[in-house]
């Protein structure tokens, strides 16, 4: 149960006791299809890298879930009013399983996920966009 993140050259392990350890934030959605209101629990992506990686100018975010189309969002979409969320609990339920994660992400347009049993998120650099 291991979450994953790579920037740069350097890779950073979380086990669900380490994000526990972390300042903690939360984020209510709404899901569109059901119209239920959910609480999501977690640690903000800017606490788990140093200050800076994630540029909010330029430079991509990229998240790995596990048998699943990778997402890829420009910083420049995100709207860091509500920073990227890696959620490990939801509706104060501990997420379990292979890989208990979630990310949630608000774009300019609305919200990118939550984004269900992310593995590895990557942040790149304007340079390193493909």
């Amino acid at each position: 149960m291991l979450l994953q993140l790579k920037y740069e050259n350097k890779r950073l392990y979380f086990r669900t006791s380490d994000l526990r350890k972390q300042p903690r934030s939360t984020i209510t959605l709404t899901d569109p299809a059901t119209g239920l209101t959910h609480l999501y629990e977690g640690v903000n992506v800017d606490e788990l890298v140093p200050s800076g990686v994630l540029n909010r100018a330029s430079g991509s975010l990229e998240a790995f879930p596990e048998h699943q189309q990778k997402l890829m969002l420009l910083c420049s979409d995100i709207d860091f009013q509500t920073t990227p969320l890696v959620a490990d609990t939801v509706d104060g339920k501990t997420l379990t399983g292979y890989v208990p994660y979630y990310l949630v992400v608000k774009t300019h347009q609305g919200f990118a996920g939550p984004l269900r049993n992310v593995a590895l998120i990557e942040i790149k650099t304007s340079r390193q966009i493909r």
